[in-house]
């Protein structure tokens, strides 16, 4: 994956060793010691593509070779829930059935994101299919991580999360035009008797400025629609 570093052990030989790639746009290697300390092939990804990895032995001449092929990293994430809630005087079932039939993304669906920079920012691009979306074009865009102005916005406690909070930022969304914001939690789920450890998102999107002026008359307090992603 571009951006991420990997080690291959070296077993035997003289111990003199080289090691060079086809390109170094695509990979660079060098020889250094892996986390257990051993002699290893430290393998850095720096781009898309083909790069082949050549150790030497420096004393026999013998020579390994292995193939690189860098990609971008991506996460695909299943749409498991899309939760709506309100906090309303009145007319919260009218706000409620609004929020659903105009939820962008249905349950079933898939988001794949697909990253480009981690630094200065992360960005990349993403797109939704799948899901009661089959058959219409797949929408698609760009997205970067921002900071959080808030760490527990109001509005979440209409969606409470019970479970440990590993990270959170906020998710900028574009389509074109059209720039969607949402409070993204990486949420720590349980430990298995094998020791692996589950995560799971959810995003957050506030619609209260939005559904008080749909419904002026409702009092509206709060309200949002959270996409819980498995």
């Amino acid at each position: 994956v571009k951006g991420h570093q990997y080690s291959l052990w070296i077993a035997g030989g003289s111990g003199d060793f080289s090691a060079e790639t086809s390109d170094p746009n695509i990979a660079t290697a060098t020889i250094g010691r892996n986390d257990e300390g051993k002699r290893a092939v430290i393998i850095v990804v720096e781009g898309e593509g083909d790069a082949v990895v050549t150790v030497t032995d420096k004393s026999s001449g013998y020579k390994a070779e292995c193939l690189i092929r860098g990609v971008k990293e991506s996460t695909s994430l299943r749409i498991g829930k899309v939760l709506c809630r309100v906090d309303a005087a009145g007319r919260t079932d009218e706000i409620l059935e609004d929020m659903k039939l105009n939820a962008p993304y249905q349950e079933g669906s898939t988001l794949v994101m697909v990253y480009d920079t981690y630094t200065p920012a992360v960005t990349g691009t993403w797109a939704v299919s799948g899901g009661g979306n089959i058959g219409s074009p797949v929408a698609s865009g760009d997205f970067a991580y921002e900071e959080m102005s808030a760490v527990y916005p109001a509005y979440m406690e209409l969606a409470p999360i019970t479970d440990q909070i590993y990270w959170y930022k906020t998710l900028k969304m574009t389509q074109g035009s059209n720039v969607t914001r949402y409070a993204m939690f990486c949420i720590r789920g349980k430990e298995t008797r094998s020791h692996l450890i589950s995560y799971h998102f959810r995003l957050y999107e506030d619609l209260t400025q939005e559904y008080r002026a749909m419904y002026p008359d409702a009092d509206v307090k709060a309200a949002v629609r959270v996409l819980v992603l498995e």
